[in-house]
């Protein structure tokens, strides 16, 4: 699965803003400039069971309140408007042209009209007497909302129903499984944890990473030592172990030089646990899929940050595709050396960097070029982020 493209209006800060999401895409700017809530417009989404016919602003990956919290201005007399592009296997690329309204009843986003499109075939669904009604190009009209069937959730995400031969009956893909995000508001290190009877899906704030490691050993699975070989590379340890102390405990330990001793995961800095999580969430998810992260470069030095943004980069070899919300001039560089050594594609990467007046946010689109330049980027870039505009040199 990858996000190709974005458009929102009237959501929280943004008025409008137009977003291409690329095989990395980072997102820049001063705190509270709007770079979480472009996250969360996908969080909404994502973690809703029906979408495009519902949009849960509350769920298991953000709460945002009503739709008075959600609109921009707080002015519930507005529209929110959301328009996604997804590829979820090539070359079904499906458009979701979304219409949101506030619900007088419950004060959450109501679907005022739709419109959405794949492989050539394109419907739109207008909401009459509380029931949605579907008309695709051919003017057939489909009354009921099962015919055609779009879940996020559980379920699966793209089947049609309609039992004829004129539409595609697409592979059934769950949403759930191609994707995840890891905030900012990790956990911090515990000196004990609590083994469960199967590790799920680690979660925003990287609780779980600590199941799936002691599953992933007990297991002898391959990603145990791929996951150390990952850190190790990055330059954060160089093994890790857990250890079962008895009444369903277990703890973590972390060897972080040759030679050295093995200390409990409490005891070794806020980075490891920091980054830990982001690595294992990223490790159970498929190839071709999409991790979104908020700040990786918590409690890391330079040269890790910079050799995160070099792990990620391998990771696009494999079809997978980041989000990053991040602060970190290290990972900028990084990838603009990737970039320079024509390692990294210019089209491969996006960065936006955000910034807010007190009233609504400007979205500034930035391109990082081969020759070392930094194309588009308003002065408060440089003012943000420490970076030379005119040698890369020194990156190395």
């Amino acid at each position: 699965m990858n996000i190709k493209s974005l458009k929102i209006k009237n959501f929280k800060c943004f008025k409008e803003a137009d977003i291409d999401f690329r095989k990395i895409t980072l997102l820049t700017g001063a705190n509270s400039s709007g770079k979480s809530s472009l996250i969360s417009v996908l969080l909404s989404i994502f973690q809703t069971d029906e979408f495009p016919f519902y949009l849960s602003p509350n769920g298991f990956l953000i709460n945002l309140g009503n739709y008075r919290n959600m609109v921009n201005g707080y002015d519930i007399s507005k529209n929110i408007e959301l328009n996604i592009k997804i590829e979820i296997e090539n070359p079904h690329n499906w458009n979701f042209s979304t219409i949101w309204e506030n619900n007088n009843i419950n004060g959450l986003p109501s679907l005022n009209s739709l419109e959405f499109s794949d492989s050539g075939y394109h419907f739109n669904a207008k909401k009459i007497n509380s029931k949605y009604i579907i008309k695709d190009d051919n003017d057939n009209l489909y009354d009921n909302i099962e015919e055609v069937e779009i879940n996020f959730g559980e379920n699966y995400l793209f089947t049609y129903n309609n039992g004829t031969a004129d539409y595609p009956d697409f592979s059934t893909v769950r949403i759930q499984d191609l994707f995840n995000f890891i905030n900012s508001f990790r956990t911090n290190p515990q000196r004990n944890y609590l083994q469960i009877p199967k590790a799920g899906k680690i979660q925003s704030n990287g609780a779980g990473f600590e199941n799936q490691l002691i599953e992933w050993e007990e297991s002898n699975s391959p990603k145990i030592l791929e996951l150390v070989n990952i850190l190790t590379k990055i330059g954060l340890l160089v093994d890790i172990k857990t250890n079962k102390i008895g009444d369903g405990m277990f703890d973590i330990k972390i060897q972080t030089k040759e030679n050295g001793l093995l200390s409990s995961l409490a005891d070794v800095g806020y980075g490891v646990s920091k980054l830990l999580p982001i690595i294992v969430a990223d490790l159970q998810l498929p190839d071709n899929s999409l991790l979104a992260i908020s700040e990786p470069e918590l409690d890391l030095h330079p040269s890790i940050q910079a050799n995160f943004a070099n792990y990620i980069f391998e990771q696009t070899k494999k079809g997978k595709q980041y989000i990053i919300e991040t602060h970190s001039e290290y990972i900028i560089n990084r990838l603009r050396l990737l970039i320079a050594k024509n390692e990294l594609k210019e089209n491969e990467v996006k960065t936006y960097f955000f910034s807010n007046d007190g009233r609504s946010t400007k979205t500034y689109s930035i391109n990082l070029k081969k020759d070392g330049r930094i194309e588009n980027a308003p002065k408060d870039f440089f003012d943000t982020y420490e970076i030379d505009i005119m040698d890369i040199a020194m990156l190395g």
